[in-house]
């Protein structure tokens, strides 16, 4: 059986009515998540870091990027 998920912001009703109609109307069991926002991200037990999420490709160590470790010899 496949599952089924859908995220949405909450306070989008209208499009998370039509998610909802639209799965019903095809028979889909779905399994709808409030999506995490700006507004919404201090009630959501966390532990984000966003320089975790950013990738840095740096492979020139005369490169001025911060990411690059000259003791390593690669991006950290």
């Amino acid at each position: 059986m496949i599952k089924y998920l859908a995220i949405n912001v909450e306070s989008n009703k209208p499009r998370r009515d039509h998610i909802l109609a639209e799965a019903n109307r095809v028979g889909i069991d779905l399994n709808l998540f409030n999506a995490i926002t700006p507004e919404t991200s201090g009630q959501v037990k966390h532990d984000y870091d966003p320089q975790r999420t950013t990738r840095c490709f740096c492979i020139d160590p005369v490169h001025s990027c911060s990411c690059y470790s000259e003791e390593n010899g690669s991006d950290e």
